[in-house]
């Protein structure tokens, strides 16, 4: 009898260390899209939004391209998205100018980032065509931590380099 309600425990234990906490969320399970672009001598900036929509601090401890080819690998910075969800890096030329720029400024690298609630931020993925035809990544996953629990989030925006398709 001790064996099944010891087993009983750790069943629910299980089943409880499955369910997900509230907490915080960077939304990018909600994000999709595809965008398409022509290589050009310029690096691109391409960036994927992030909202600390909970009410505490979260850390990214990981970030990793999603499927990528023809690609060299990426370089991820964070910054300040200056005016919240409407304005936002999208598609720009590396490093961001004009109106961006003094977001930019403030950019750090995305592994170590702290990210405060309540606020909105842009990760910079830095994109360098190898020039093999058909460059393309799938998304773009960051690992996190907040309250002491690690998080996985994936967004599912593409990026293809096509120079005969695009434009």
């Amino acid at each position: 009898m001790r064996l099944r309600a010891a087993a009983a425990l750790a069943v629910a234990a299980l089943l409880l260390s499955g369910c997900s906490a509230e907490g915080s969320s960077l939304g990018l399970e909600s994000l999709g899209g595809s965008t398409c672009a022509n290589p050009r001598e310029a690096d691109l900036a391409f960036g994927v939004y992030l909202d600390n929509s909970g009410d505490r601090p979260i850390t990214i401890v990981g970030v990793e391209p999603v499927e990528m080819t023809g690609m060299s690998t990426p370089e991820f910075r964070v910054m300040d998205a200056p005016d919240g969800p409407g304005t936002r890096l999208g598609l720009a030329e590396y490093p961001p100018t004009g109106e961006l720029a003094d977001a930019w400024a403030g950019s750090r690298d995305a592994v170590g980032a702290m990210l405060d609630p309540g606020r909105s931020y842009d990760l910079v993925v830095k994109v360098e065509d190898t020039g093999k035809p058909g460059g393309k990544f799938d998304g773009v996953r960051v690992t996190y931590e907040e309250g002491g629990r690690e998080r996985v989030e994936t967004s599912h925006i593409s990026l293809e380099l096509a120079a005969d398709t695009c434009f």
